[in-house]
């Protein structure tokens, strides 16, 4: 007999103390993904399904993040619903810029670093192995404005 989705579901999560990981496939940045229909169907992101799985429909517009902040993360307790702004708010609190190579300190440091006028844009992109489009937005506040 076929497994219904939730067993499917609930199957792909190794239960710790503290987080639920998702074990089946993930997004490069760590997202678990689930095909909740029939083979060929698109992939969910596995966090959201397990709100949905819990709480309900998530309504129209809004984001399912982690308290946590671990993205393969399903625990139901560990989730919360919020708007775009919100998303974007509770990463900087965190101190997290999505896939970013670069730590605030990195940024800081490079700004100081080039306004002396000893280094080049391009030297400091090969340092910390970004682009130079990378440092040029960081020099000109582009990226990483809330650093001043």
């Amino acid at each position: 007999m076929a497994k219904s989705l939730v067993e499917r579901f609930w199957a792909k999560v190794q239960k710790t103390d503290s987080c639920w990981n998702w074990t089946g496939t993930k997004t490069l940045g760590g997202y678990g993904h689930f095909y909740v229909g029939p083979r060929g169907a698109p992939k969910k992101c596995a966090h959201r399904i397990a709100w949905e799985l819990t709480h309900g429909t998530i309504p129209d517009g809004l984001y399912v993040l982690h308290h946590c902040d671990n993205p393969p993360c399903v625990r139901p307790d560990h989730l919360f619903l919020g708007t775009p702004q919100d998303n974007t708010d509770d990463m900087i609190t965190k101190k997290r810029h999505g896939r970013a190579k670069l730590t605030e300190a990195d940024v800081l440091t490079i700004r100081t670093h080039y306004a002396t006028g000893s280094i080049s844009q391009r030297t400091l992109a090969k340092q910390y192995n970004v682009s130079n489009g990378t440092i040029g937005f960081i020099l000109r506040h582009e990226s990483w404005r809330h650093l001043t």
